[in-house]
């Protein structure tokens, strides 16, 4: 009796993709070093010029080929929007004038479009805070307002 319930179960799993598919067998040599070297290698450094273009161009351009114009990843592209954000919503309270208008120049600025806006998804910082700050006090100096003390 426990013979045919083991069978049934096994026959009432649903076949996965790997239960599926013959494994395929590894070409001759491929070793742990070989797997290594088709790895990406690391994202070059940001510098304040690849900030500005990413800033400039998000309305016009998909974050694809400002990433690829510039020799960056999506990621960063993304990651240059995030952190600008952040730094100026960080400089004035919610309510005030000056929220206010960083919002609305968020808003009109650097937000894509609603219908070409990527997923979201997380992934650790790189090294852009240095360019972003710079950035961030042009965009503050262009709304005639100062960085609060």
């Amino acid at each position: 009796m426990v013979e045919m319930q083991d069978i049934l179960k096994q026959q009432s799993k649903p076949k996965t993709e790997a239960a599926e598919k013959p494994a395929q067998p590894q070409a001759e040599g491929a070793t742990e070093e070989a797997s290594k070297k088709e790895r990406k290698k690391k994202a070059r450094e940001m510098t304040p010029e690849d900030v500005d273009f990413v800033v400039e161009n998000i309305k016009t351009k998909s974050y694809t080929e400002i990433a690829e114009e510039r020799g960056l990843t999506r990621h960063q592209v993304n990651r240059v929007l995030m952190d600008i954000k952040k730094d100026l919503r960080s400089q004035y309270p919610e309510g005030t004038p000056e929220r206010e208008k960083i919002e609305e120049y968020i808003k009109s600025k650097l937000t894509r479009p609603e219908e070409t806006r990527p997923g979201a998804g997380g992934g650790k910082k790189s090294g852009v805070k240095n360019a972003l700050k710079s950035r961030s006090t042009s965009i503050l100096d262009q709304l005639n307002l100062k960085k609060p003390e």
